[in-house]
């Protein structure tokens, strides 16, 4: 069964607002980092970047989602967006 942080790691990927809602209301740490086809430490914010979602980067970061996090290719979110 996946965990809370990788569920909000998906959640986010998909831009599924209202989960990645539900999630962080449940007090599942914003800067978990899960492995997502094959790169570590996968943030939900870096997922929600990629996947282009304003909307659940919007709530991540009004979590205090950190926005500085680098997956192991050495990727921050802010690059993930420009890319």
């Amino acid at each position: 069964m996946s965990s809370d942080g990788e569920k909000l790691v998906r959640a986010a990927a998909k831009g599924d607002d209202a989960k990645v809602k539900r999630l962080l209301k449940a007090k599942v740490d914003v800067d978990g980092t899960v492995p997502i086809k094959g790169v570590s430490s996968c943030s939900a914010l870096s997922m929600a970047c990629l996947g282009g979602h304003v909307g659940a980067v919007r709530l991540l970061l009004k979590a205090k989602a950190t926005v500085n996090h680098r997956d192991a290719s050495g990727e921050s979110p802010l690059m993930a967006t420009c890319s």
